[in-house]
């Protein structure tokens, strides 16, 4: 049976006269089995700045190529400077898939199942003004084949999002798995963290919902 293990970790460092204001933490994970055929692809748009990629997923039947369904994850992470801050900031990526990715991954423009995750958690200075903005994204996109693809989120919390995955037919389970992201900041200096503002958007074909907490 035909697996896959995709991972992307990021550490978002903002420092400032020798003190690590803000250490940015977003692990990225994404763990596949199927009974099909599997195609892994990958596309990074990264640069000074920011972290941002998309992972592409497609399960098809080995004999004939018919697909029965396909998945795209855009992951996004970045630390915005308010005002005149000015720290030394640093973006340290590192990545594995298992099976290799190939080719470039492009997101899913007409989904069947669409769900977003934006974190936000701000960090102010020893005054309480606010000097940085640290962000976190995961867009999970799900296109219908010859089978049903079914997003479930189970689990979201301040620090943690997850969802399970599954591709199937009135026959059975073609395909299953679970997409986690975890976030989290520590400061130092003085700096403090400040509260997580998380909106989340859903859109299954005949609605769509945003609720923001």
């Amino acid at each position: 049976m035909p697996s896959t293990n995709d991972s992307r970790a990021i550490k978002i460092t903002a420092n400032t006269n020798n003190v690590n204001a803000s250490v940015f933490d977003v692990n990225f994970l994404s763990a596949f089995s199927a009974s099909s055929a599997v195609t892994v692809t990958f596309s990074d748009d990264s640069d000074k700045t920011m972290d941002k990629t998309i992972h592409g997923l497609s399960f098809a039947d080995a004999a004939t190529g018919a697909v029965y369904g396909s998945l795209s994850i855009r992951v996004k992470s970045c630390a915005n400077t308010v005002g005149t801050f000015s720290p030394d900031l640093s973006i340290d990526s590192r990545g594995s898939s298992n099976p290799p990715a190939t080719g470039g991954a492009s997101q899913i423009r007409n989904p069947t199942n669409s769900n977003l995750r934006k974190w936000v958690q701000t960090v102010t200075d020893a005054g309480g003004t606010n000097v940085l903005k640290n962000v976190a994204v995961i867009d999970i996109r799900t296109l219908d084949g010859s089978a049903s693809v079914s997003e479930n989120v189970t689990q979201n919390d301040d620090g943690t999002y997850a969802m399970a995955v599954t591709v199937s037919t009135r026959a059975g389970t073609l395909a299953s798995g679970t997409i986690t992201l975890t976030t989290t900041t520590t400061t130092d200096g003085g700096y403090v963290a400040g509260k997580i503002v998380i909106t989340d958007t859903e859109d299954d074909g005949p609605a769509a919902r945003t609720v923001i907490r």
